[in-house]
């Protein structure tokens, strides 16, 4: 059985660089699950360096720290908790308008040619 055609969105806030994205907020509730960047990093297959660039990054642009550091464990601070999930509500709208507008257009999506 043939899967439907649908729209997939991207998000991806700016600045002058990438302020934040979807592999950030990956990271943000990585980090959430794990208290640890490095495990963070591990799960989602990338370097610890570049983790910890793209957290840099953010924060520099957005004028704020996304996580606070303890000698055992590393939290998410306030505003980053906000960044995550206003970013993934803000993404699930999107998408949602996205998925409506895809269908008010006359593709052929069954095979037709």
């Amino acid at each position: 059985m043939d899967a439907e055609v649908h729209p997939v969105v991207t998000i991806r806030l700016t600045r002058n660089n990438t302020v934040c994205d979807e592999q950030l907020t990956v990271l943000l509730h990585l980090v959430e699950e794990t208290s640890s960047v490095q495990e963070a990093c591990r799960r989602l297959g990338i370097p610890l360096p570049s983790g910890w660039y793209l957290l840099a990054q953010a924060e520099d642009s957005l004028g704020f720290p996304l996580l606070r550091h303890l000698p055992d464990r590393s939290v998410l601070t306030e505003k980053g908790r906000k960044l995550m999930d206003a970013f993934d509500g803000f993404g699930a709208a999107v998408q949602t308008s996205a998925d409506r507008l895809f269908k008010s257009f006359p593709w052929k999506t069954d095979g037709e040619r």
